[in-house]
């Protein structure tokens, strides 16, 4: 079937691109079939032309030949009565096979050469390459009749779709991973129905993946790929690893798309958008503008570094944390980033988020850190041993330090005495939030008035809150490690406090938690 869409009519809508996860998955039982892998094993045999290829100036051996040779009634020279034969062609390094089919019959060129028809189940043939007939082995097509080819979006349905997102991404890219950002950027954006009329212009099923050059044509700004460009609203940037940063081509579309109204990404259910989303907080777009600026430069080129890895894999974080996918590469990624100064991270009520998920993000701490902060409320099973795993690893040069602990129930004293014992010299501003700690008691409390004490004599402003009001007595602290007190010069800052600790540089904010 021959369709007359247009390049840029051959989006996809979000029922279309579930259609072509399920193709996917039936591939393998894994979920793990990228775009290389689906075009290969799926899209370029369901794209072929119906009647099949013609490849012209084949020489084979007389008894190969003969063989081929048949009726030449119907379309395309295919006899009614023929015996098929598989044709196979290697890649150039004869590593695999490039491409699959079985022959359909075959008629004699003028030269004396055959041109045979062939039905592609595997791969794309090309001219010049050698190829195989029951294993024997044929010289090249000098040329290939590819007539009727299709691209995969006119195989799904020929009804044409405008392009309202131009996907970028790279073919590495799981087809799982990738319907599932499309997925997740729909609901973000608000589109609606899977049926709504915009859609996702993908290269791998708009273009006629048999006809590619044809297609590109000489020129890259009259080729589908800047008209499909030119006409959509914005770029999706799909990430799933930071190969997508190393692709020349991914690049060139973000350049080429850099004046659009939108640029959103999309990385493990995560979402920044360059613009803001509907119903978004001005805090939160302003957090999405920072993260842009360190991703992308004035004229809207990727930035190719570390901080930009390091950026990504901070926006994966909360969901491989959810997913126990936490990962050793994840963390190298962003403890190996010798520019980053500042790490803010949120991961609120992920109940995933245990000792263990600490010790990891400790490790990720990049060694040049001044400015840390951390939203952990209410990560309920986050104990003792996760905040000490922390204050061990939060380097020697940080200047800014926000916790948030609100309703971490497991929470006791030697959390605070931890804390305490590993402020480093350079802090000069503590935010400690810790309502529904409830079993932080008087030692916890000394402790807290204790660190506004030390601070209030650097100049550091503490901000601090806790789950209980007034005054405790001061009894025995000791840190997490039984029987070892705290610093002699933090014991004595905890003598003689008064009842209410107050000072212009030093905000104590102390009250109940609700419902106590």
């Amino acid at each position: 079937m021959e369709s007359m869409l247009e390049a840029y009519q051959r989006a996809v809508t979000l029922m279309e691109l579930e259609l072509i996860r399920d193709a996917a998955r039936s591939l393998k039982e894994a979920e793990d079939v990228n775009f290389y892998q689906f075009n290969q094993e799926h899209v370029l045999s369901k794209t072929a032309p119906p009647d099949g290829i013609v490849l012209r100036g084949v020489r084979a051996p007389p008894q190969v030949a003969q063989s081929l040779l048949r009726d030449r009634r119907g379309r395309r020279f295919r006899s009614s009565v023929h015996v098929t034969r598989e044709i196979v062609q290697m890649d150039a390094q004869r590593l695999r096979s490039g491409a699959v089919g079985t022959t359909q019959g075959a008629e004699v060129m003028a030269d004396g050469r055959l041109a045979v028809s062939v039905d592609v189940t595997h791969g794309s043939f090309v001219a010049g390459d050698g190829l195989f007939i029951d294993s024997i082995a044929v010289g090249g097509p000098e040329e290939i009749d590819l007539t009727g080819s299709i691209s995969y979006k006119e195989f799904l349905s020929p009804k044409p779709c405008i392009a309202q997102w131009y996907c970028c991404h790279w073919w590495g890219e799981s087809l799982d991973s990738f319907v599932s950002s499309c997925q997740t950027h729909a609901q973000l954006r608000r589109r609606g129905s899977p049926g709504s009329a915009g859609g996702y212009w993908v290269a791998a099923f708009a273009m006629r993946q048999h006809e590619l050059r044809e297609e590109l044509g000489p020129d890259l700004k009259e080729s589908p790929f800047y008209d499909a460009l030119r006409l959509a609203d914005g770029i999706l940037l799909t990430v799933d690893s930071e190969e997508v940063f190393r692709r020349t081509w991914c690049h060139y579309e973000l350049y080429a798309g850099s004046d659009l109204k939108h640029l959103d990404v999309v990385c493990n259910g995560a979402m920044l958008s360059r613009t803001g989303l509907p119903g978004e907080s001005m805090v939160a777009k302003q957090a999405d503008r920072r993260m842009f600026a360190a991703i992308f430069d004035q004229e809207g080129t990727l930035k190719v570094d570390e901080t930009v890895c390091s950026t990504f894999a901070l926006l994966a974080w909360p969901q491989a944390v959810k997913r126990g996918l936490v990962s050793t590469q994840l963390i190298e990624t962003v403890a190996s980033d010798v520019n980053r100064e500042a790490l803010e991270l949120s991961l609120a009520h992920l109940q995933e988020f245990q000792d263990p998920g600490m010790l990891q993000l400790a490790q990720s701490l990049p060694p040049n850190l001044t400015k840390l902060k951390l939203g952990l409320e209410g990560c309920h099973e986050l104990t003792d041993q996760g905040v000490k795993a922390l204050a061990n690893r939060w380097g020697t040069k940080l200047k800014h330090l926000y916790l948030d602990f609100v309703g971490c129930g497991k929470l006791t004293d030697a959390s605070l005495s931890v804390l305490a014992q590993n402020l480093p010299p350079t802090l000069t501003d503590l935010e400690l939030h810790m309502a529904g700690c409830v079993l932080v008691g008087p030692p916890g409390m000394e402790l807290g008035f204790a660190m506004h004490r030390l601070v209030h004599r650097s100049n550091l402003r503490v901000r601090t809150r806790t789950a209980r009001t007034g005054r405790l007595p001061i009894g025995p602290v000791t840190s997490l490690e039984s029987g070892v007190a705290p610093e002699e010069a933090l014991a004595q800052e905890c003598e003689g406090l008064p009842s209410k600790f107050q000072s212009n540089e030093v905000e104590s904010q102390l009250y109940d938690p609700p419902g106590s």
